[in-house]
């Protein structure tokens, strides 16, 4: 995970970008329209991700390969 941080006007500190490498390893592998389906509902169900006002960037790999 890497991030940007800002101070506000009014002196508190804040994300202002957030970057998650994911390196994951499914069982059964799955393929195709079914992983990206799989990364999608992983992304929006995310619940630390909801949390925050600034909107993680997700990069993934899948099995060695990086999904775009």
């Amino acid at each position: 995970m890497d991030g940007v941080v800002t101070k506000d006007d009014d002196g508190r500190y804040r994300f202002v970008e957030i970057e998650l490498d994911l390196d994951v390893v499914l069982d059964p592998p799955l393929g195709g329209t079914e992983l990206r389906e799989l990364l999608g509902r992983a992304e929006r169900g995310c619940f630390i991700g909801n949390s925050l006002a600034t909107r993680p960037a997700y990069r993934w790999t899948v099995e060695g390969e990086e999904i775009a």
